[in-house]
């Protein structure tokens, strides 16, 4: 590994990328670019087929009934931690008051 990382102009990283790396690259190209293409083409496939799902989902009693149900946590939650940072500051001038007394 020293060699590969070695500060001079032919080291090991060179080599091994000129001799060894860049030939099966080269040779292997199409093959390479083929595989990608596919992999690529399945991995939108499936993207596609998620959000079509998705999109079933939420237009769908079921999905409709979640969504509003999140909607709602999402508010209690949000009157809480209103609520809670509400009592930190009162406590905080309470304590602040203290202090002056």
């Amino acid at each position: 590994l020293v060699w590969c990382m070695w500060p001079i102009q032919n080291n090991g990283s060179v080599l091994v990328y000129q001799k060894i790396l860049r030939p099966f690259l080269l040779k292997n190209e199409s093959k390479i670019d083929e595989r990608l293409s596919k992999v690529t083409g399945d991995v939108s496939k499936y993207v596609e087929d998620a959000r079509r799902e998705a999109a079933e989902f939420s237009d769908s009693a079921a999905g409709q009934m979640l969504s509003s149900t999140a909607s709602v946590a999402a508010q209690s939650a949000t009157q809480q931690i209103n609520e809670a940072l509400n009592d930190a500051t009162d406590a905080s001038a309470d304590s602040d008051k203290d202090k002056d007394i």
